[in-house]
C-alpha cells in the first residue's frame, strides 16, 4: 500500500505541477501583453519627445546628437582606406568599423549594416563600396533603420597624404568644423526652386548629419572650431573641400639689449585679425546616382538620369578603339581607299606631281611606305624637277653657285647634282622668291592702284634676272677687282663678255631688277637726310623736333681729337662711333625688329640715321650697289639702323671703300656697242615698255 500510495501521490504532484506551470505561463503572457502595450505607448511618446527635442535643438542652432558608422567593403585600395581614415580623424563623432565582406551577403546590406549601426548606437551609416577591383568607388549614406539612403559615385579623390605641397593646412584633432553649403542648396535659391532639384534638400540634411559635429556628448571632442567643410554643388556634382581657419598671430623680435619687441597682429579693414583659409584635405567629388526611401532598400524616390556609370564609359572607350582598328583594317582590305597599296611607279608619279620641295618632304614623312619608296628612288632627280618648277631656271642657279676665280664667268658650266649643290640651289631660290614679293610693290609705287600680281612667265624672268645679276656681283664685285683696275681694257672686256651672253631683252630684265634694288638701297638701307626728315614728319606730324644731321658725312673733320670716322675707316674708335654718331650703340643689343631708326629719345636722334644729301648720298649708294641681291635683302630685314649697316659693310674689307658698282657702266658700254641709246632704253624700262612687266 505504501508503494501504491507513493506512486499515486507522485502522479498527482506531477499533474499539479503541470497545471501550475500553465497558470504561470498564462499570467506571464498577460503581463507581456500589458508590457507591450505600455511599451508602444512609451515608444510613441519617446519618439515624439525626441522629435520635439531635435526641433528645439535645431531652433537653438544646435545639431541633434548623431553618431556616424564608417566602414568600407572588401576590395578597397590604399587611397580609399586613407580617405576613410582622414574623415574619421576630422569627425570625432564617428565610429570606424572593420571591412564588410559583401561577397557573402545573403540578405543584402540592409540586415548587415543596420545590425552594425544598432549594435554601435549609430544613427548614420557612411559606407564606401569598391567595385571592379578598386577602380570604382561608391558612397552609401543611410539613416537606419527607416531610411532614406543616398548612393553617390566618388571620383577626383585626393587624401591628406597625397598632396603634401598643396594641402599645407593643419587643425586640431577632435575639434569641430563649420559646414558651409553654397546657394545651390538653399531652399529659396535659384537652383532648388527649379523643378527636379528638390532632392538637394535631402542631400543637404544627410551631409549635415555626417559633417556637423554635435556640440555636446561626443567623447574626445575639443571645444574648438578651427575648420570649415565646404559643400558646393556645381555641374550636377557635389564638391567637398576642407579648410583650416588660420588667423594671423603677433610675433616678436629680440632687440640688441635682450628685450623682446612684440610685433603687432596684422588686422583687416574692420579692425579684427586677418583670417585666411588653407586647405587641409581630403577632397573628393560626389555624383548623385539614386535615393531610396528605406535603409539600403525600398522604393526609388530619385534617380539621376544624366549619370553614366564608369562601366559604360570604359565600354565606350573600348568600342571607339575597336572602331578605329576596324576602320584601319577596312582601309587595308580596300585598295581603293589606301594610298600605300599603290604601285611604286604610281607613288613616284605622285611625288613628281608636287609643286614645291616642302610638299615632297611632307609627303615622304606621312607614312613608312612613302618614306621607303622615296628614299630608295632617284630622289635627287625628283628634287631637281620640282626645283626647276619652283626656283627655275636651274641652269642659271648652277652658274651662280659654281662660279669661282679659276675660270671666266661667261663660260657655261655643268655640275652633277648632289645634296650640297641642292641646298645651295634652294637657298638662292628662296631669295629670288622674296624678290618676287618685293618687285610689284616697288614697280607700281607711283600708280599703286594698278598694282597686280606677277604671272608665271614674269616670275620666271624675274628669277632669271636675279640669278644673272647675282652672278655678275659674285664675279666682279670682290677683292680682286678694286677701284684702281676697274677701267683697264681687259677688265672691261671681261665684264662685257658676260653681258654679251644675254640678249637685249634679257639685259632689260636685269636692268629693271637692278633699278628696283637701287630703290631699296637708297630709300630703306641707306636713306638720305631728306628721306629721313620726310618720313619722320609723316610719322610724327605734330612733333617740332629739329633733326640733327651730320654735315661731315663721309668726310672726316680734320684735327678730330676722337679720330677719323669715315665711311669705312677702321680706326679703333670707328667701330663704336660711325659717322660721328652722338650716342653709339651696338647691333647685338636687341633684335632688329624691335629697333627703329625713327626712335626719338635722349639716346637716339633720327637725324643720325641719314646718309647725306645729293652728292654724298649718291656715292654711298654707288658703293652699296656692289652688294648682291642676297646681301641687300638681308640688310633690309635685319639691319634697320645705320650703325648695323656700317658694321656689316666694314666686315667686308677695305676694297669696298670708294669703289662704286660697275654693272651700270658695263651695261652702258654694251648697249652702245649694239647701237641703242641708254637713256631711252632706261626710260622705256621705267614706262614698262620693256623689262619684266609690260603694259
Amino acid at each position: 500500500m505504501a508503494a501504491v500510495y507513493k506512486s499515486v501521490s507522485k502522479k498527482q504532484a506531477k499533474q499539479l505541477a503541470r497545471q501550475q506551470e500553465q497558470d504561470d505561463s498564462d499570467a506571464e503572457m498577460a503581463d507581456m501583453a500589458d508590457l507591450l502595450a505600455d511599451a508602444d505607448d512609451t515608444s510613441d511618446s519617446d519618439e515624439e519627445e525626441d522629435v520635439e527635442s531635435s526641433k528645439k535643438q535645431l531652433a537653438a542652432g544646435f545639431m541633434p546628437k548623431t553618431r556616424v558608422l564608417m566602414l568600407t567593403s572588401r576590395g578597397v585600395t590604399h587611397r580609399h582606406r586613407h580617405l576613410l581614415a582622414d574623415l574619421a580623424g576630422l569627425l570625432p563623432h564617428t565610429h570606424k568599423e572593420s571591412k564588410l565582406d559583401t561577397k557573402k551577403k545573403t540578405a543584402g546590406y540592409n540586415l548587415l549594416l543596420n545590425s552594425l549601426a544598432d549594435l554601435h548606437s549609430c544613427n548614420v551609416i557612411f559606407f564606401l563600396e569598391a567595385r571592379k577591383r578598386g577602380q570604382d568607388l561608391y558612397l552609401w549614406l543611410a539613416r537606419p533603420p527607416n531610411g532614406p539612403t543616398l548612393k553617390f559615385h566618388v571620383n577626383n579623390l585626393h587624401t591628406m597624404s597625397e598632396l603634401n605641397a598643396g594641402f599645407s593646412g593643419n587643425c586640431l584633432k577632435g575639434g569641430r568644423g563649420i559646414v558651409v553649403f553654397d546657394r545651390s542648396f538653399d531652399e529659396q535659391g535659384p537652383v532648388m526652386s527649379q523643378p527636379g532639384n528638390e532632392y538637394r534638400g535631402l542631400v543637404r540634411e544627410m551631409l549635415r548629419g555626417v559633417f556637423s559635429v554635435p556640440k555636446r556628448g561626443v567623447k574626445g571632442m575639443k571645444p574648438f572650431v578651427d575648420r570649415i567643410i565646404g559643400v558646393f554643388g556645381v555641374d550636377g556634382k557635389i564638391w567637398i573641400r576642407v579648410y583650416e581657419i588660420r588667423e594671423s598671430e603677433a610675433g616678436g623680435k629680440k632687440k640688441e639689449d635682450g628685450e623682446e619687441a612684440v610685433k603687432p597682429t596684422p588686422k583687416g579693414k574692420d579692425g579684427l585679425p586677418e583670417v585666411s583659409l588653407v586647405e587641409i584635405g581630403p577632397r573628393f567629388v560626389l555624383t548623385p546616382i539614386v535615393i531610396l526611401e528605406g535603409s539600403f532598400g525600398g522604393p526609388v524616390i530619385y534617380e539621376n538620369k544624366e549619370y553614366v556609370s564608369p562601366n559604360q564609359v570604359r565600354h565606350d572607350i573600348r568600342i571607339s578603339k575597336a572602331a578605329r582598328h576596324a576602320k584601319r583594317r577596312d582601309h587595308e582590305t580596300d585598295p581603293t581607299m589606301s594610298l600605300t597599296l599603290l604601285a611604286t611607279e604610281l607613288l613616284l608619279h605622285v611625288f613628281r606631281s608636287c609643286e614645291t620641295i616642302s610638299d615632297i618632304l611632307n609627303l615622304a614623312s606621312t607614312c613608312r611606305r612613302l618614306r621607303i619608296v622615296f628614299t630608295q628612288s632617284n630622289k635627287l632627280q625628283i628634287f631637281a624637277d620640282i626645283a626647276e618648277r619652283e626656283f627655275g631656271p636651274l641652269d642659271e642657279i648652277i652658274q651662280l653657285v659654281t662660279q669661282n676665280a679659276s675660270q671666266p664667268a661667261h663660260l657655261k658650266r655643268t655640275a652633277p647634282l648632289t645634296d650640297s649643290l641642292l641646298k645651295q640651289i634652294v637657298q638662292a631660290g628662296r631669295v629670288a622668291q622674296k624678290w618676287e614679293t618685293i618687285y610689284p610693290v616697288k614697280k607700281w609705287k607711283a600708280d599703286y592702284e594698278n598694282r597686280r600680281s606677277l604671272t608665271d612667265d614674269e616670275r620666271f624672268r624675274l628669277r632669271r634676272a636675279i640669278y644673272r645679276l647675282w652672278l655678275y656681283h659674285r664675279a666682279f664685285h670682290n677683292r680682286t677687282h678694286d677701284r684702281f683696275g676697274r677701267h683697264l681694257p681687259h677688265v672691261v672686256t671681261e665684264r662685257a663678255q658676260l653681258l654679251h651672253n644675254w640678249s637685249t631683252q634679257e639685259l632689260a630684265d636685269i636692268e629693271d631688277v637692278r633699278l628696283i634694288i637701287t630703290d631699296i638701297v637708297q630709300n630703306h638701307i641707306c636713306p638720305s637726310n631728306g628721306t629721313i626728315q620726310r618720313k619722320f614728319r609723316k610719322r610724327y606730324p605734330e612733333s617740332h623736333h629739329q633733326l640733327a644731321f651730320n654735315i661731315h658725312l663721309n668726310y672726316p673733320a680734320p684735327n678730330n681729337p676722337i679720330g677719323s670716322s669715315g665711311l669705312f675707316d677702321k680706326s679703333p674708335d670707328s667701330v663704336s662711333q660711325y659717322y660721328h654718331t652722338a650716342h653709339p650703340g651696338h647691333s647685338a643689343e636687341s633684335p632688329a625688329k624691335y629697333r627703329s631708326r625713327f626712335r626719338n629719345d635722349f639716346f637716339h636722334d633720327p637725324g643720325s640715321e641719314g646718309w647725306g644729301d645729293e652728292i654724298p648720298h649718291y656715292y654711298v649708294v654707288q658703293d652699296m650697289m656692289k652688294l648682291d641681291p642676297g646681301q641687300v635683302l638681308w640688310l633690309r630685314e635685319h639691319a634697320p639702323l645705320k650703325e648695323q649697316v656700317e658694321s656689316y659693310v666694314q666686315s667686308l674689307g677695305e676694297w669696298f671703300r670708294d669703289n662704286g658698282e660697275t654693272f651700270g657702266d658695263t651695261f652702258e658700254w654694251v648697249m652702245n656697242e649694239r647701237g641703242d641709246d641708254i637713256e631711252e632704253f632706261r626710260a622705256a624700262i621705267s614706262d614698262r615698255e620693256v623689262g619684266i612687266v609690260w603694259d
